[in-house]
């Protein structure tokens, strides 16, 4: 692993490190595999973002063709037409939490907080 200094990094007004530079002068010297990261690097966050979207690898990912449509998310009671009771509002608020929870115990946010599945 190549590691770059924070600290001869500078950030803009958002926060953002352009790392073009880092880049450019590292990439003749990196064989193939190698990785260039810094001291807050985390293998599992960074695949994690890479699987986001991948239907062979995001298990909350869907494909066009498993989409459902609104009907059918009426019929299955996943998208209620009605102003929920309140049995069903502890059942929506049950599952968010669950989500949360389990994404604050260490599971991946891909397959917890960003998917409804």
């Amino acid at each position: 692993n190549v590691f770059a200094s924070r600290e001869t990094m500078t950030a803009d007004a958002d926060g953002a490190i352009d790392l073009e530079a880092v880049l450019l002068e590292l990439s003749p010297t990196l064989a193939s595999g190698q990785l260039i990261a810094d001291e807050g690097f985390a293998l599992f966050d960074a695949m994690s973002a890479l699987e986001v979207g991948d239907v062979k690898m995001d298990a909350g990912a869907r494909t066009t063709a498993d989409a459902l449509t609104l009907d059918a998310l009426i019929a299955r009671g996943r998208a209620p037409i009605d102003a929920p009771c309140d049995d069903a509002l502890v059942r929506v608020f049950d599952a968010l939490l669950a989500c949360e929870g389990t994404f604050r115990a260490g599971s991946a946010s891909a397959t917890t907080t960003l998917s409804n599945a």
